[in-house]
This record gives C-alpha cells, sequence and structure tokens, in this order.
C-alpha cells in the first residue's frame, strides 16, 4: 500500500489524478528524473524513482511511486485503481472545517498546494531569496471591507516586494476574482504577476529569472530623463538651486539657467 512501480503510461494517468491542474508528459519525467544524477526527485509528499526499462530496447520504462504520509498512501491507492480522472479528496485532518477544500503538503516547514508551487519553491531557496509561501493576510477593500486574501508567494528582492501567483485550474477556477484580488493588493502597493502552472512545474528557472526582471521596470521610461542634467550650487550670499536642461536639439538653444530661491516647504527636483 502506498508504494507502486508504473510503467511510464500508468504513472502519468497516476499523477493527472493525482495532480490534474498540471500537464504531465514523459519528457517531464525524462528530464527531472531519469536525467538526474540519483534518478529520483520529491514531489510534495511523493517520491518518484527511475526504475529502469526491465523491457529492453523500445520497452517501456518503469517508476516507483512512494509516501510515508498515511493520508497520502490512501490517495496514491485511490490514483492507482482508479479509472476516471480526476482530483482525489484527502481526508480533511481534525482542525480543518468540513468546507475547506485546501490540498496542502508540508514542504521544508511551508504549507504547498501543488508540485508546481514546490518547484518555484525550490528555485527561490536555491537563489537564497525571501519569500513567504500561501501567507494570508487582512487587507481592506476600496469600499473599507477588511477581508481575508492568501498570496501564493510574497517575494522580498532588492528592498521591494511582489507577489507571484501559479495560476492552476484547481486553485485559480474565477479569472475575474483572481484579478480583482490582484487590483486590491495593487492598492496597498504590492503588485501582482501570475504565471501558469505548466510554465512553473516545467521550467521554473525562467519564471523566476522573468519575475525578478520586473523589479527592475520603473513607472516611467528612462528616455525621459536621459538628456537631462542637474547641478545644484550654493553661494556665499544665499543658497539656490541652478537646473540645467540640455534638450540635445540642433535647432533649440539651450534655457537659461534658472535661479530657485528654496522654499523650506518645496522640494526641487
Amino acid at each position: 500500500m502506498g508504494d507502486y512501480i508504473l510503467d511510464t503510461t500508468l504513472m502519468l494517468k497516476v499523477l493527472s489524478r493525482l495532480a490534474p491542474q498540471q500537464v504531465w508528459t514523459s519528457d517531464w519525467l525524462q528530464a527531472n528524473i531519469r536525467k538526474k544524477a540519483d534518478q529520483k526527485m520529491i514531489l510534495g509528499p511523493y517520491i518518484i524513482e527511475y526504475k529502469g526499462q526491465p523491457g529492453g530496447y523500445k520497452a517501456q520504462h518503469t517508476w516507483r511511486i512512494h509516501t510515508n504520509n498515511v493520508r497520502e498512501k490512501v490517495r496514491l491507492d485511490e490514483a492507482v485503481k482508479s479509472k476516471t480522472p480526476g482530483l482525489i479528496p484527502t481526508q480533511q485532518p481534525p482542525h480543518q472545517s468540513s468546507g475547506s477544500t485546501d490540498e496542502t503538503f508540508t514542504w521544508n516547514g511551508l504549507q504547498l498546494r501543488s508540485p508546481a508551487e514546490q518547484k518555484i519553491a525550490e528555485e527561490l531557496e536555491k537563489r537564497q531569496i525571501l519569500f513567504f509561501a500561501n501567507s494570508r493576510c487582512r487587507i481592506t477593500t476600496r469600499i473599507g471591507i477588511t477581508e481575508t486574501k492568501e498570496a501564493d508567494f510574497l517575494i522580498y528582492y532588492k528592498a521591494n516586494s511582489r507577489i507571484l501567483e501559479v495560476d492552476g485550474q484547481e486553485y485559480h477556477q474565477s479569472a475575474a476574482k483572481d484579478h480583482q484580488r490582484d487590483r486590491l493588493f495593487e492598492r496597498h502597493g504590492i503588485r501582482c504577476t501570475r504565471f501558469t502552472a505548466n510554465e512553473c512545474l516545467n521550467d521554473p528557472a525562467n519564471v523566476i529569472d522573468e519575475f525578478l526582471e520586473l523589479f527592475d521596470v520603473t513607472q516611467f521610461p528612462s528616455e525621459v530623463y536621459k538628456n537631462e542634467s542637474i547641478k545644484t550650487g550654493v553661494s556665499a550670499e544665499e543658497k539656490t538651486t541652478t537646473i540645467d536642461i540640455n534638450v540635445n536639439q540642433k535647432n533649440t538653444p539651450s534655457p537659461r539657467p534658472l535661479k530657485i530661491v528654496p522654499n523650506p516647504d518645496v522640494i526641487p527636483f
């Protein structure tokens, strides 16, 4: 119970039953398990190992999947025996309400909901980037109602923060609600960026590369200030600020320097 050796076809069916929000392929198994040095992978509560090609050339490859988690053993047994694709519900732990639909597993002390989230967490940890996973907050809407919201990943980088969402059909069934929630976070100064579960599962390094690049995107294009130079000088009699703007045009003379007597309530830019 809870330990099986399966050929590629059956392994892909079992994975699709355990996590139907992902797209599972033989190429993914080959790249993420068979080609690794130890030929194994921890995928949430499960361990998947490559077991060779016992039938010889042109025969299917075989894989072992097993878990030590009692609840997940039940799910795995049902997934192997089931003939109908679909998510097999886990028995609810005592502390959860009967209406909860969360399917979480523990990875390094964090509660995650899918293999795609685990891939993102692994990539962030490898780069030593501070992040929070599936963290909840209390946030006030534009009409003054305070609600509980949850972000897949709240990531801190370059003294700033952004939210990364892993979109899979199991937990993101309403695009309208997701975008409404994104606007709510943005109203409070936190940008939100979404990637598909397939992107996160199959190419997490590229997802994080693109996500981190967004921290360097400014609100205004840098070309606006490209040809501007600002000089500040202080005379013996009074403090003045001289602003010299070079518009870099052939037929337009440079504007005359301006003398501005600083007002303590106004900061010159």
